[in-house]
């Protein structure tokens, strides 16, 4: 088994720091493929918890809530363990009138040796039932994902156990869907830019209308036809390319519109073997509509805080 991904902590959801402490591996090959493979699972781990902290019965939220679960899901909890995604839809009626909360504290993502991924977190979940009764727990997941298809970027959760370590006393409540719904589209951003394949289908679904794209070395990007034209460009002179998030934050500005400032520690390889690194900082603007699969990025501002520059193999790890 290789570890990809480790811990990260998030301080009050208003502004939450991301601290992943990855494994370092001997080859910069490992060390992308465990980055593509830890951001699939992140992506999924956030849709996981964003559905349950909005409305569980609109219709287009629940197909996509469906759309990350095996056919043949399994999931655990004290109340006992169910089994097949057709069940699925019917056991949310246990949850109508509730508001929930998931807060992820920290996970590890663990690549398996038949290529399925063992993905583990612990979460500050909360809740307040139509009574006006509240829960606070801290509960440890255990999640197993797997890949559908060989060409899927995707995996889907095969197994999925709840276990509950502790029960609070009182805490006020914290609404954790604008971390929970921008951090998802921020793991499947990276996950399709560390693709390096030129196909800027994915993007669609990631941006809105009307965006502006400032990337920090080429000029306003206003159309998918210039994303597409950018991620044929210099991406495809790279043949790897890992991206470490840290310092997220999200604000809300207004219903349904988020700021979302986080910075990436990049690697990459170019097709030469030289080897670069740099540091950017982002600004984003994201709105969202909540039956849509991913809120989608509105504007982009990216600066560098470390500039782009070839290093050697001891400068190449973190």
């Amino acid at each position: 088994m290789l570890l990809l991904t480790s811990c990260w902590k998030s301080t009050p959801l208003d502004s939450t720091t991301l601290e992943e402490n990855n494994v370092k591996t001997n080859t910069t090959v490992n060390m992308i493929e465990s980055t593509k493979s830890s951001h699939a699972a992140n992506v999924q781990l956030y849709r996981w918890y964003q559905f349950y902290e909005r409305d569980l019965f609109d219709i287009n939220r629940l197909n996509n809530q469906l759309d990350i679960l095996d056919d043949n899901i399994s999931i655990k909890t004290s109340a006992g363990t169910h089994t097949g995604k057709n069940t699925y839809p019917d056991r949310l009626v246990a949850y109508k009138g509730w508001k929930n909360s998931h807060q992820v504290q920290d996970s590890q993502v663990i690549k398996n040796d038949n290529g399925t991924l063992t993905l583990t977190a612990n979460i500050v979940y909360q809740n307040i039932k139509a009574d006006q009764s509240e829960d606070i727990y801290n509960i440890d997941y255990t999640m197993g994902l797997a890949y559908e298809n060989e060409s899927d970027l995707l995996p889907k959760f095969t197994t999925i156990e709840i276990v509950p370590t502790w029960k609070w006393e009182k805490k006020d409540f914290e609404d954790a869907y604008a971390v929970n719904r921008t951090k998802s589209l921020m793991y499947n951003w990276l996950l399709n830019m560390e693709q390096l394949d030129g196909n800027v289908e994915p993007f669609e679904e990631m941006l809105s209308e009307n965006f502006q794209l400032d990337f920090s070395t080429a000029t306003s990007i206003t159309s998918i036809e210039q994303l597409k034209t950018w991620l044929n460009g210099a991406p495809l002179w790279l043949k790897q390319s890992s991206h470490f998030p840290e310092n997220f934050s999200v604000q809300t500005l207004w219903d349904n519109e988020y700021e979302v400032n986080v910075e990436f520690d990049w690697f990459g390889v170019w097709k030469d073997d030289s080897l670069m690194r740099a540091r950017t900082a982002h600004k984003w603007i994201v709105v969202d509509n909540p039956s849509e699969k991913f809120a989608r990025i509105k504007s982009a501002t990216v600066s560098q805080k470390e500039a782009f520059k070839v290093v050697t193999n001891e400068e190449f790890t973190r």
